[in-house]
């Protein structure tokens, strides 16, 4: 990913492409950057207070860090109707870093406001919610969603899957719509491999002029 950021960049004199641990940006000094972007990462984050403290740390005062994070995950219904399947409706909590730790009220706010940001604006996807598409391939489908309970899946219900694909057969059912029914993108050609209703929400944070360093 990184290799073919560089590729598309190569023209832009002023950027730089290299991988990082947003809970470690010890390769970006103190406030060096005007503003952090960090899209659907931060619930992954080993460390979340380190992580929105490290983004307050490199920001310039006045600085600003966007961000987006899911308030509704719904193709997680998928994953909970295959997980049944695969733990005969006895399945494990999922990981503490999963997709939508980042949901209940408060949570987020609390988080930021703790690192030393200030909350410029917070907003959630408009309409029924983002349509994600998971690709055309069965397999496919079934890995991305489940990707949060992978590991227990292949631990417990080892190739050729059985149950969890028995299991996914249902699901498909329940939450998969096909093309020309709701918010499909336009132009799309694909089979039925959307699942709707999927929510985010949109941060914009300031780092204040002469705040504190993060955590």
């Amino acid at each position: 990913m990184v290799e073919v950021a560089r590729q598309r960049t190569v023209h832009l004199p002023n950027v730089t492409c290299s991988e990082a641990d947003m809970c470690d940006l010890s390769a970006f000094s103190s406030s060096s950057l005007d503003a952090v972007v960090c899209c659907y990462g931060l619930m992954f984050a080993s460390d979340q207070p380190r992580a929105l403290g490290e983004a307050f740390r490199v920001l310039r005062p006045g600085g600003t860090l966007i961000t987006t994070y899911w308030v509704r995950l719904r193709m997680l219904g998928v994953a909970k109707v295959v997980m049944n399947g695969v733990f005969d409706g006895h399945p494990p909590p999922l990981p503490p870093q999963n997709p939508i730790n980042l949901a209940p009220p408060g949570v987020f706010n609390a988080l930021a406001t703790g690192a030393g940001f200030t909350l410029v604006q917070s907003s959630e996807g408009p309409g029924e919610g983002y349509p994600m598409d998971l690709g055309e391939d069965e397999d496919d489908q079934l890995k991305l969603a489940t990707f949060a309970s992978r590991a227990l899946i292949e631990e417990h219900d080892p190739a050729p899957h059985p149950k969890s694909t028995a299991a996914f057969e249902v699901a498909r059912r329940e939450f998969f719509r096909p093309p020309g029914e709701g918010d499909v993108p336009p132009g799309s050609m694909r089979g039925a491999t959307f699942v709707h209703g999927n929510r985010f929400a949109l941060a914009v944070l300031r780092k204040p002029a002469g705040g504190i360093m993060g955590v």
